[in-house]
């Protein structure tokens, strides 16, 4: 953790928030692409994605990760349905062309190299492999996070992965708030199917730039949508009140911190403007003529 931003998803302690259902979003549309093919999760993490993966009917999923400790957690959560390995993204130990599927989620921001990181991926990947990738537009994160290296925007992404494979299809990731009918039966039975009807003006920029690339021509990518949790909004919307009223406040005694120091810098220079006019007086001619008449009244 980086001033206070985690640099990785956790499952438990993150669950019901936004960012699970960014990052289950992510997930949840890669497991179309998933069946039958040999998995790679590049940059697993806790590996909560690669179980979704393997659960899908992956032929095998193996999540790498750069952190020993992490991967250690995440073992004890997924058990043997993954393989998880210690390794970098710039310098996979696997064979050429070893992938039918490379997933590579909210990853390349956080290395040195991520040109180097792509090369990687296209050398692992099938020749009729598929390429799942995502990245934080540049032009709405505001370059808030610690951990990120290089935020592309989306034309960049989409230049330098039309440069390592033939097909690519650019998708956006947005955020979006719903509303949920359902029958009380159906509330224990955990992931359930839904109609899912937008009426959002998505615009032009999105949160999350996905990229699905290929050789050879690419599968359908339907839209996908994941809700975690139970989010009260009426309640986030409280809160954000309620910290409006607090930098409310706060600009009032920045306001009243700005008119004292106004009223310090005044009463400063008149003081200064009186030690000035002293000083004159001190220096004149009829001050020190008068010396002898103030020592004589003991005026100093």
């Amino acid at each position: 953790m980086s001033d206070g931003v985690p640099e990785r998803f956790v499952p438990e302690q993150m669950h019901g928030e936004l960012i699970e259902a960014e990052h289950l979003g992510r997930y949840a549309w890669a497991a179309s692409l998933a069946p039958g093919r040999r998995v790679l999760d590049a940059g697993c993490g806790m590996a909560y994605g690669s179980a979704m993966l393997a659960e899908v009917g992956a032929q095998e999923v193996v999540g790498v990760d750069r952190s020993e400790p992490v991967l250690e957690a995440a073992r004890a959560r997924v058990g043997g349905s993954v393989r998880l390995e210690h390794a970098d993204v710039n310098a996979l130990p696997f064979e050429d062309g070893e992938f039918g599927l490379v997933v590579c989620f909210e990853v390349i921001e956080h290395v040195e190299e991520p040109l180097a990181v792509l090369d990687e991926l296209r050398r692992v990947l099938a020749p009729d492999g598929l390429l799942a990738i995502s990245s934080p537009n540049r032009r709405r994160s505001q370059g808030n996070n610690p951990h990120h290296v290089y935020e592309f925007e989306p034309e960049e992404l989409r230049r330098e992965l039309c440069a390592r494979w033939e097909k690519v299809r650019m998708l956006r990731q947005h955020d979006v708030v719903g509303a949920l009918v359902y029958a009380p039966a159906d509330a224990g039975l955990g992931p359930f199917e839904l109609e899912a009807r937008s009426t959002a003006e998505l615009g032009e920029e999105e949160v999350y730039t996905i990229a699905l690339c290929g050789l050879e021509p690419l599968p359908p990518s339907p839209p996908s949508v994941v809700l975690t949790g139970l989010f009260v909004l009426d309640q986030w919307i409280r809160h954000i009140e309620a910290q409006g009223d607090e930098l409310k406040q706060v600009s009032a005694l920045r306001t009243r911190l700005s008119e004292v120091e106004i009223s310090r810098a005044g009463l400063l220079d008149e003081i200064a403007a009186r030690e000035a006019q002293l000083e004159a007086v001190w220096a004149s001619r009829s001050w020190r003529l008068t010396a002898p008449l103030r020592r004589a009244f003991g005026k100093g």
